[in-house]
C-alpha cells in the first residue's frame, strides 16, 4: 500500500519491517502518512541494548517506569509514539502480548488490568466492569467484538492472558513488557535504532491522546482513565503536543 509523496516527505521518518530477507512493508512518516516502498528503511537487528523496565501503576507517579529492582536508576517516562508506528511494531510480538497491547490501546486500560481480565467475565460481556489493580477504582470498558471473539479465541480457562508456567495465573506484564522491547530493537526510523522509552503504558498515552483529538474534552479523558489529578491526565491527552517539544 501507498500514497503520494512530497520531496518535503523524502528526510521524514520512515519504518518497514521486512518480509523475508525482501525489506518490503508497510512505512509511516512523522505525519502517519505512508510511505512509497523505495522511501522505507528496512528493518534490521537492533545494536541498541535498552534496559528491561517494568510498569508501575498510576497516580503520582502514573507514566513512569522504573528500572529493575537491583539497578537502583532513576525512574523515566514513557514516551508516547506515532499510533501507527506502534502498530506496526505490534505486528511482530508475540499473538498474545500483541493481543494485550491492542486491549489496551481499545480501552485505555492499564497491562496489568488487561491481563487480569478473566475469562468468565469476558464471556458474560463485552462491557466489562473492570476492578482496578493498582486504584481499586471500578471502570466500564467497552471491547469491540471483533476484538473480543479475538480475545476469546485465545483465553485460557481462568484468565484471558493465562500464564505460560500456571493457568490458575494471568500473565506477567514483565513477559509484555520484554517483547515490546524486544521487537523495539529490531526497528529504525530514518535508519536509527528507536531511543524512545517504549513500554506498554504508551498504549495508555496513544489511547487518551486520540480520545482528546475525538472530543476535546479533558475531564472526559479523565474520567475514562480514573485519574484522580488532571494535571496528570493532561501529561497523556497532550503527549504527542508535548512529544514535539
Amino acid at each position: 500500500m501507498s500514497a503520494k509523496t512530497t520531496p518535503q516527505e523524502t528526510n521524514m521518518l520512515s519504518l518497514s519491517a521486512v518480509a523475508g530477507s525482501s525489506g518490503a512493508g508497510c512505512g509511516v512518516n512523522s505525519n502517519g502518512v505512508v510511505v512509497k516502498p523505495d522511501t522505507q528503511v528496512s528493518l534490521c537487528l537492533g545494536l541498541t541494548i535498552a534496559p528491561f523496565l517494568f510498569i508501575l501503576g498510576v497516580g503520582g507517579t502514573d507514566e513512569l517506569t522504573i528500572l529493575g529492582k537491583e539497578s537502583g536508576e532513576k525512574n523515566v517516562r514513557t514516551d508516547y509514539i506515532n499510533p501507527q508506528v506502534f502498530e506496526l511494531l505490534l505486528t511482530a510480538l508475540m499473538p498474545a502480548n500483541r493481543l494485550a497491547l491492542q486491549l489496551s490501546l481499545a480501552t485505555g486500560l492499564r497491562i496489568s488490568d488487561c491481563l487480569a481480565l478473566r475469562t468468565d467475565v469476558l464471556k458474560r460481556s463485552n462491557r466489562p466492569t473492570i476492578t482496578e489493580k493498582k486504584t481499586h477504582k471500578h471502570r466500564r470498558v467497552y471491547i469491540p467484538q471483533e476484538l473480543r471473539d479475538r480475545l476469546l479465541k485465545q483465553a485460557g480457562r481462568f484468565f484471558v492472558f493465562g500464564g505460560r508456567l500456571d493457568e490458575r495465573r494471568p500473565r506477567t506484564r514483565a513477559a509484555v513488557y520484554k517483547d515490546l522491547k524486544r521487537v523495539a530493537r529490531l526497528y529504525r526510523l530514518d535508519g536509527k535504532s528507536i531511543k524512545l522509552n517504549l513500554a506498554p503504558h504508551s498504549a495508555r498515552k496513544i489511547y487518551a491522546v486520540q480520545d482528546y483529538h475525538a472530543h476535546h474534552d479533558m475531564k472526559r479523558v479523565q474520567r475514562l482513565l480514573n485519574h484522580s489529578d488532571e494535571a496528570v491526565t493532561m501529561l497523556y491527552a497532550l503527549a504527542d503536543q508535548l512529544a514535539k517539544k
